[in-house]
């Protein structure tokens, strides 16, 4: 839940992308056979286009905020992971909005 809070995803390794490369020849196995040519961060490089760097938008981050906040008024073994993680974002969000002034009640 932090990781929407935080507005995070793990990257996805998108498979197709990985398909295209290697039949349009822009990768080919023998690119990885030896960590020392010069091909192989080329085509690291390359391959790093596969991976998809999912983001959240405002209103999954706004109901990620609330139920953390929630969760750790709620639930007293949750309060202080719960504030921990909240007031690392509250560092980043801005101090006029709403998920600064809950973050904030939460915190005190």
């Amino acid at each position: 839940m932090m990781q929407m809070a935080n507005c995070r995803y793990d990257p996805v390794l998108s498979e197709k992308v990985v398909e295209g490369l290697f039949q349009n020849g822009i990768i080919n196995k023998d690119d990885y056979k030896d960590f020392e040519n010069s091909k192989f961060l080329s085509s690291a490089n390359k391959l790093s286009t596969a991976l998809l760097d999912p983001v959240y938008g405002s209103a999954t981050q706004d109901a990620a905020i609330a139920a953390v906040y929630t969760l750790g008024q709620e639930h007293a073994i949750l309060r202080n992971p719960a504030i921990e993680g909240l007031s690392s974002i509250k560092t980043y969000v801005g101090k006029d909005s709403n998920k600064f002034l809950m973050i904030e009640k939460f915190s005190c």
